[in-house]
């Protein structure tokens, strides 16, 4: 929203001139100028969409000690940029959905140092979002923020720990000829077993997020959500599905081979040593199973 120019022309004309005045008089001159340039540099700002410094310029110019147009224009002024400027609410979590109190956060490489939970006011437009946890993990999020827009949660998660999917515990494989030369029938079973639980955790974190996530557009900005807001959604709830068919697979697969593995369980190898007296001597017989 753009002011008369003409108007704001001939209020810094007119306080250029009180002030003036008012300086011969009691040596304030300087004070009153810098007014008129708060004033001045705040309209200009205000007009850039920095209005995190428009907003200080005013509070300068809105002091009592600035000439009372002055004053007064700044504080109408200072009234409006509180209503269009937004603010996020920060918040970070783990894999599973979880709060994460100690979290750092930044924006656009700024730390942040207000409280959690609390509202952080930023100007209109792109910013990156950062928060990194205790253990060292962190996540941004890339984030466009509208004019007037209050309160907006940005959740940052944390990704899964990769080692919960691609490195299962798992037994010595079995040295039973029957296993070609691949895993054992129990060495299958942990390993389709641990993608199962991690595709389930993973499914249960992303399904949490995802669900918080909605429900915070539902209250904040339902119907005029942003659609990256939207798509980011959409991703946590596929890859949340996904995750489940994986998991459900798995565990299918794992519970196959564990009963195969009971009803045809592999030989045990034997072996025997036989020592028998002869007139002569001894006969010494060595024999086994394998």
């Amino acid at each position: 929203m753009r002011h008369n120019r003409w108007a704001l022309l001939a209020s810094v004309l007119v306080a250029a001139l009180t002030g003036a005045r008012e300086s011969r008089a009691d040596g304030n001159g300087d004070k009153k100028k810098a007014c008129v340039q708060a004033s001045t540099e705040g309209q200009s700002q205000r007009d850039a969409s920095k209005l995190r410094l428009a907003r200080e310029s005013f509070l300068a110019c809105a002091k009592d000690e600035c000439p009372a147009i002055v004053r007064k224009a700044c504080a109408e002024w200072l009234t409006d940029v509180d209503h269009r400027l937004p603010t996020l609410v920060l918040r970070a979590t783990s894999a599973r959905g979880d709060d994460l109190p100690g979290a750092r956060f930044s924006i656009d490489g700024a730390a942040q140092s207000a409280t959690a939970g609390a509202a952080i006011a930023v100007d209109p437009g792109a910013h990156v979002v950062r928060a990194e946890a205790d253990d060292g993990e962190s996540v941004e999020d890339h984030v466009v923020v509208m004019e007037g827009q209050k309160a907006r949660l940005v959740t940052l998660q944390m990704p899964a720990p990769a080692a919960a999917v691609t490195e299962p515990a798992t037994p010595p494989p079995s040295e039973s000829p029957a296993s070609g030369g691949g895993p054992s029938p129990t060495a299958a079973t942990w390993i389709f077993g641990g993608i199962g639980v991690a595709g389930l955790a993973t499914f249960a974190g992303f399904a949490v997020s995802a669900r918080s996530s909605f429900d915070n557009l539902q209250r904040t900005c339902s119907p005029y959500c942003a659609a990256s807001d939207v798509d980011s959604i959409r991703r946590q709830a596929l890859i949340a599905d996904v995750s489940l068919g994986v998991g459900v697979v798995a565990l299918g697969i794992a519970a196959y081979t564990f009963l195969a593995h009971r009803e045809t369980p592999a030989p045990a190898a034997t072996s025997t040593l036989e020592v028998r007296p002869r007139g002569d001597g001894a006969v010494v017989e060595l024999g086994g199973a394998f």
